[in-house]
């Protein structure tokens, strides 16, 4: 898969990349992963490990996801000693999204007797043809994620990269329903994630929804000035990794003559609500409608 345009690495990625060109390149199936810092090395010729930088519990699933891309079938772990939490039977409940595509088992590998068959960030095999440029090279079918990613998008990276469809968790992101919307811009602005957008195609503004970039935290829902936004379900997988931006309203605008700003058109309309208010009135002298109404609910009558 080419890599992505201005993709930069972070400095564990450099290893993991390492690792699966190795594995990749002598076809490995079935790998051993161990936490940093083993006493002795823990792979075999049929069982090489990887030892991963930190503790496996804490190993990103898009890590598993690009095991698999590089050929790797079957992953095997031991309970590491790296921190109270690190027990195999806790780690692969984590790991039990991706079960389709790797299958775990718990080992307990006896030690090597040469160095070779572990592979970790300061024992890296160097293939000594690709060392002196004879090996042909090729589009590694794993993405290269870039520096600046989260871990949710380094995942969606992979999982589309394996041409997964669905995922055995559960998303974060939720699908959102629009009604009334003025297209005031305010959802766009609260949601942290930029999974809503304005989208304007001449006389029309459009809100639109990405899915893949939403993980359902709701400002935008708790600060619609009018209300208009609401969750109508979970997203599902399927819809994440399409990822196809949805529209949820779509409104005519016209621009409002005195400040230029985009506003919800009505017939004839020429300025928009807070510029017709301030040509109204000016200096302000008036009181509101509303206040209007409370003041002769009491009983003032008096203009």
């Amino acid at each position: 898969m080419p890599q992505p345009h201005g993709a930069q690495p972070r400095r564990d990625d450099h290893f993991f990349l390492a690792a699966q060109r190795w594995l990749h390149l002598h076809e490995v199936s079935s790998v051993l992963l161990v936490c940093q810092g083993q006493s002795q090395p823990l792979g075999t010729r049929q069982l090489p490990a990887i030892e991963v930088p930190g503790c496996l519990s804490e190993l990103p699933l898009h890590r598993l996801v690009d095991l698999s891309l590089a050929g790797v079938q079957e992953v095997s772990l031991t309970s590491g000693s790296c921190s109270p939490g690190c027990e195999a039977a806790v780690t692969l409940q984590g790991w039990n999204a991706v079960a389709d595509l790797l299958a775990f088992t718990v080992a307990h590998a006896a030690p090597a007797r040469s160095w070779a068959w572990t592979v970790s960030p300061s024992r890296i095999p160097v293939d000594r043809r690709g060392l002196l440029g004879l090996t042909r090279q090729s589009s590694p079918p794993w993405p290269t994620h870039h520096g600046d990613a989260d871990e949710r998008t380094r995942l969606l990276t992979s999982l589309r990269a394996a041409g997964v469809a669905t995922l055995g968790a559960p998303t974060q992101g939720v699908a959102l329903l629009a009604s009334g919307c003025t297209a005031c811009g305010v959802c766009v602005q609260a949601c942290p994630h930029d999974a809503l957008s304005l989208a304007v195609d001449g006389t029309h503004t459009s809100l639109v929804h990405s899915p893949d970039t939403c993980l359902g935290e709701q400002q935008c829902v708790a600060l619609c000035p009018v209300n208009a936004l609401s969750v109508s379900a979970a997203l599902s997988w399927e819809e994440v990794l399409e990822g196809s931006p949805r529209v949820l309203a779509t409104l005519e605008v016209a621009v409002c003559e005195r400040c230029q700003t985009r506003f919800p058109a009505e017939r004839g309309a020429r300025w928009c609500e807070p510029c017709r208010i301030r040509r109204s009135d000016p200096f302000g002298s008036h009181l509101p409608a509303a206040a209007i109404e409370l003041l002769r609910a009491r009983g003032h009558h008096r203009p």
